[in-house]
């Protein structure tokens, strides 16, 4: 803070600022809620046979993978962290489901 309690400092890192703005439960979900569609897509990747969707479904997930590093020493994108994660999460999602009216 300068003389006149003006904040003077650049907060870089998304990890900084979700440790300071929700603490350290708030910086496990935030990248819980990230993580666990690339979890999911590993579990589900299995129920593709078609190779050209096989390349779609992993780039989606190396795009993430990718942004959630990246967001570890900067700011990162913010929403599009978001965008990602969903569109991966709903994707494995049907494909699941799919498998399993297949299989009844």
């Amino acid at each position: 803070y300068d003389a006149y309690g003006k904040d003077m400092t650049v907060t870089d890192g998304k990890w900084v600022l979700a440790i300071g703005l929700s603490g350290i439960v708030g910086f496990i979900f935030y990248y819980a809620i990230l993580l666990t569609p690339l979890f999911m897509a590993a579990r589900s990747i299995k129920y593709i046979e078609d190779d050209r969707q096989k390349v779609y479904f992993c780039a989606l997930a190396i795009i993430l993978a990718v942004c959630i590093v990246d967001s570890i020493p900067n700011t990162g994108m913010g929403s599009m962290h978001l965008l990602f994660a969903g569109a991966l999460l709903g994707q494995s999602e049907f494909l699941r489901k799919q498998k399993q009216t297949v299989k009844r």
